[in-house]
């Protein structure tokens, strides 16, 4: 399925508990990390903050074979066998322990070599489905994209772009994300765009990561 200075501004709730799942479905933080905060080095997304409705149809994305289909899409690959496994009452009780997880800052990233002024033109033809401000929009499906990291974003338009995601017939988001994926039209692009979401900043509130 995971933080830039976003993240900074969506502090945990005072009356937020953490609730502990079952040991058998607790195997998540060995890529995603204790606090859910994510790993980079493993191609592990950040799941704490992501919203609910997002990360459930990610998992059943899985479950149903259009997320981690492709045999080039190694991380995905070690995901869909991960998601296989859970029941629907096995994903609720997952997604009720992702939701107790505080929100931490990420550690502040060096400037990338993107044009965050051509990403802001390029990011209009984005914004219907994921908000002028990144922040997303359940009603289109559109996950928010503010304070998601610069390697996931990347990663993951790069495999929009590819084929890697997006291609399935059932997948009719990744479709539409495949449509619009041709207002980028190189990995320069892909680097502007990317510079300018991270500028934008969401309101308090869960974030999510890439349809």
């Amino acid at each position: 399925m995971c933080l830039l200075g976003a993240l900074s501004a969506i502090p945990a709730q005072a009356d937020d508990v953490q609730i502990t799942p079952p040991e058998h479905l607790r195997f998540c933080v060995t890529c995603h990390g204790v606090d859910g905060s994510g790993n980079e080095a493993i191609r592990a997304p950040r799941l704490a903050g992501q919203p609910r409705w997002y990360l459930r149809r990610q998992l059943l994305g899985f479950q149903a074979g259009f997320r981690g289909f492709h045999r080039d899409d190694l991380d995905g690959k070690e995901m869909r066998p991960m998601a296989e496994v859970l029941s629907a009452t096995d994903i609720e009780v997952v997604l009720d322990w992702i939701e107790s997880w505080p929100i931490l800052p990420a550690a502040p990233m060096p400037t990338g070599d993107g044009d965050s002024q051509q990403g802001k033109l390029l990011y209009q033809g984005c914004s219907a489905c994921h908000g002028q401000q990144g922040q997303g929009d359940e009603s289109f499906g559109g996950p928010a994209l503010a304070g998601l990291s610069r390697w996931y974003l990347t990663a993951q338009l790069q495999k929009f772009k590819t084929g890697l995601r997006g291609t399935r017939p059932e997948d009719h988001l990744g479709q539409q994300m495949r449509a619009m994926i041709g207002l980028l039209a190189d990995d320069q692009a892909v680097k502007d765009v990317v510079s300018y979401i991270e500028t934008l900043s969401s309101p308090p509130g869960p974030l999510s990561v890439l349809k």
